[in-house]
């Protein structure tokens, strides 16, 4: 009886894992959805079949796979911005179907369809949102240079640090807590101007993705958010260029085929000429014994090569630096000083994209990812006397990546990554006539990172769909092991055709963290790891909201979440950027928690003249530390109880007139926050600046001012709030484009607190952005 039970059952669980075509007939169309004028792959594409009511979306290059019941189907494919497409045959063998779409520069009522419908309220995707580089350039900025991440500044969530910043928040996490990857690799310093722009050039940028909440299993080593941001792959089918101004930088961009349909590149520098500025007002205030110049440049390239149908290779690279230089006195020690500081970004990556079959798709990267931070300080016009510091982070990895169509309604993702990051922060060198020394040289972590995953999308019922996912992985830094296993789940559940309901789960590790220190007056940010005496952060991520699509036009969302963090670092209070010999950051950072909720609500309107979204934000956000405000819980720096935004863009008109196609808009965002917590002092004292460094020349006058706090993050900012607006012309004839784009930053001239100080016993405010107008020009051929 036992063995007739087993054999039963055995009989059973192989059913289980046979294919579903063994017991009925089944096919797969799959293939790349690209731009018919340009060959580039389509990210996100929704192909959808209306009659079995089953689709998907293109992965991140182009790729999709539908597994179907074999008989007369009814393909359409559409994308924002291009013409529908439909075919009908019929399907009775696996079938490569590579779909073309056609650009739709007309802006009219189109509703939104189905297959995007089917994507927003029955996916088990939440917390999730795109930019195209389109929509990033028509949002009104800073001096009209488009960003990225001010444009998810935007977005219900996300909070940021102080006016003009790039720096930014995702539900009470801090910067460092969210994982940012340019094609696919992380990008450890994401600032130009000490963060006032971003190192992403729009011009070389096709899509960017942020995941706030459900963070598939293929992300992994941080605990807050992902934001994916995605290059060009260069024009198939004839060479075109792009050159912009600013009133802070240039552009260039030139893209083309190698081998017509085959072979393609795209080539992206920027500079600034804030240099070029500095130097004229030098020259025309004639202060010859000073000097300041501050540049910064980055270049972005990628090529790709289709080798065939079932293979093609990616090749990208990107760097970029920023430099500031500060000289004054004269040739004695006593009247002379120059202070250098500068950051360069540099990453590489080769991608082989692979099709197994129908059904599976695969892709492999091979990635370098190098950050190095230097200041300088000489004393002597021969360099003599001196002190500098240098931090290096250097990450090499490999990632195997597989989608795996298996039936209607079931599709997963499994792969792995492995990393060798070795970390060299806060190596001090200083030179004098009589000594030469170099602190914390021995001071550096080399880590080995495994991760494995996998994750489905699953139809339950009719109604409800289910994401089921899981992350393994080990850290292995300095002799010791850190194993990790982090379970991803969510669901959706359809309600009616218009409404839906999600819920999900995310469990996160972080390896690395981001310290920073402003005791030498400038942002010094310092990447470390975990080791074996630091343990890695964690967190839990909890999700939960309402769907609505009324009328197919419109998007509305409401969510509320939870998260909490643990083992997340920071300085202790008072900690200086130079360390004694001997000593390393571990012993000057404190080892805590952090508790974020709150309400999210969005509504959103993606076509018709008039779109764009609002978005709303009641949240909070604190921490604790045992060594830090004597245990007690503080709010986080990036706490802001209340944030409005709205964003909107309004196509005045559009004509044609002798071969040319004008487009007249005007955008316009309006931001309110709460008031950021900064700590204020309650009185100042001399300290030490290098303490127990007497031993330098006999030296023992080291001294600077320092504060007293009684609290942390004691007080709140006034409220910011600003209104942004910008009115865009395109004329477009058949072989080139012409934007002028004016913008007027803070058009009623709010006074916004940048930074406070306590002077006679007041406060102080000092505000650096007033109404800004600025003119962009872009041309493209």
């Amino acid at each position: 009886m036992k063995h007739g039970l087993l054999k039963i059952i055995t009989i059973f669980s192989f059913c289980q894992i046979i294919p579903v075509n063994v017991f009925s007939q089944t096919a797969t169309i799959s293939g790349y959805v690209s731009d018919k004028n340009t060959g580039e792959r389509l990210t996100g594409a929704a192909v959808f079949v209306p009659g079995l009511n089953a689709g998907t979306t293109c992965n991140d290059f182009g790729f999709y796979s539908l597994t179907l019941p074999a008989g007369e189907i009814k393909v359409n494919c559409r994308f924002v911005g291009y013409n529908i497409f439909e075919l009908q045959f019929a399907l009775q063998n696996d079938t490569v179907l590579n779909i073309h779409l056609e650009s739709n520069n007309v802006i009219g009522e189109v509703e939104v369809n189905a297959a995007l419908k089917n994507n927003f309220l029955a996916s088990t995707e939440m917390s999730t949102n795109r930019f195209s580089a389109k929509e990033i350039e028509k949002i009104p900025v800073i001096l009209g240079e488009p960003d990225v991440l001010k444009a998810i500044q935007l977005l219900p969530g996300v909070s940021f640090s102080t006016e003009g910043s790039t720096g930014f928040s995702v539900r009470g996490g801090s910067p460092d807590q969210t994982l940012i990857r340019l094609d696919g690799v992380p990008v450890y310093n994401v600032n130009h101007v000490w963060g006032f722009m971003s190192a992403f050039n729009n011009d070389a940028i096709d899509e960017s993705k942020l995941y706030k909440g459900s963070l598939p299993a293929r992300f992994g080593g941080r605990l807050s958010s992902v934001l994916d941001v995605g290059m060009k792959e260069g024009n198939l089918k004839k060479t075109k260029g792009t050159f912009s101004l600013s009133p802070i930088s240039g552009r260039y961009t030139l893209e083309g085929p190698i081998v017509k349909d085959k072979a393609s590149f795209m080539v992206s520098a920027r500079k600034t000429w804030a240099d070029v500025l500095l130097w004229v007002g030098k020259e025309l205030s004639g202060a010859n014994s000073q000097a300041l110049t501050y540049g910064f440049w980055d270049i972005n390239a990628k090529t790709n090569w289709i080798i065939n149908q079932n293979n093609r290779v990616y090749l990208s690279f990107y760097t970029g630096r920023d430099a500031y230089l500060m000289e004054d006195g004269g040739d004695d020690y006593s009247d002379y000083v120059k202070f250098s500081y500068n950051w360069q970004n540099l990453t590489g990556v080769l991608r082989w994209n692979h099709i197994f079959s129908p059904s599976l798709f695969a892709n492999f990267s091979i990635y370098n990812s190098r950050f190095r931070q230097e200041y300088n300080n000489e004393y002597d016009r021969n360099g003599n006397e001196y002190y500098k510091g240098y931090n290096n982070l250097n990450d090499f990895s490999s990632n195997g990546d597989f989608n795996w169509s298996l039936s209607p309604g079931s599709e997963f993702t499994f792969g792995y990554q492995l990393s060798l990051q070795k970390f060299s922060p806060e190596i001090i060198e200083y030179k004098s006539d009589t000594l030469s020394l170099e602190l914390n040289k021995n001071i550096y972590t080399q880590n080995f990172v495994s991760d494995f995953y996998f994750d489905g999308d699953i139809k339950l019922t009719g109604y409800l769909t289910g994401n089921f996912g899981l992350r393994v992985g080990n850290l292995h830094t300095n002799g010791k092991n850190y194993f990790s296993f982090r379970p991803r789940l969510s669901f959706s559940y359809l309600i009616n055709n218009e409404t839906s309901a999600k819920i999900s789960y995310s469990r996160m590790k972080q390896f690395l963290h981001q310290l920073q220190n402003t005791t030498l007056g400038i942002p010094t940010e310092l990447w470390v790891s975990s080791t074996e005496n630091i343990e890695p952060g964690s967190s839990n991520l909890f999700s939960t909201g309402l769907f609505w699509q009324p009328k197919n036009k419109y998007n509305f969302s409401a969510e509320v979440y939870f998260s909490d963090q643990n083992h997340i670092l920071q300085y202790k209070e008072e900690t200086l950027a130079l360390k004694e010999n001997s000593e390393s950051w571990e012993d000057y950072v404190a080892i805590g928690e952090g508790t974020s909720y709150g309400l999210e609500l969005m509504a959103e309107k993606k076509c018709g003249k008039l779109q764009g979204f609002v978005a709303y934000t009641l949240s909070k956000s604190t921490r604790r530390f045992n060594e830090i405000n004597n245990g007690d819980p503080f709010p986080s720096s990036y706490d802001r109880r209340h944030q409005l935004n709205v964003s909107a863009n309004y196509l005045l008109n559009e004509k044609s007139k002798k071969g040319k196609t004008i487009n007249r808009d005007l955008s316009a965002t309006f931001n309110y926050a709460s008031g950021r917590f900064i700590s204020l002092a309650v009185h100042e004292y001399q300290g030490l600046l290098l303490p127990n460094m007497e031993y330098i020349e006999g030296q023992t006058d080291w001294y600077t001012t320092r504060a007293l706090q009684n609290e942390t993050n004691n007080y709140q900012l006034p409220a910011f709030h600003n209104l942004n607006l910008s009115y865009r012309i395109e004329r477009r004839s058949t072989d080139k484009t012409v934007v002028w784009n004016f913008s007027i930053y803070n058009v009623y001239n709010r006074l916004n607190p940048w930074y406070y100080y306590e002077k006679d016993d007041k406060i102080k405010q000092i505000s650096i952005f007033p109404i800004i107008p600025s003119v962009s020009f872009t041309y493209k051929w």
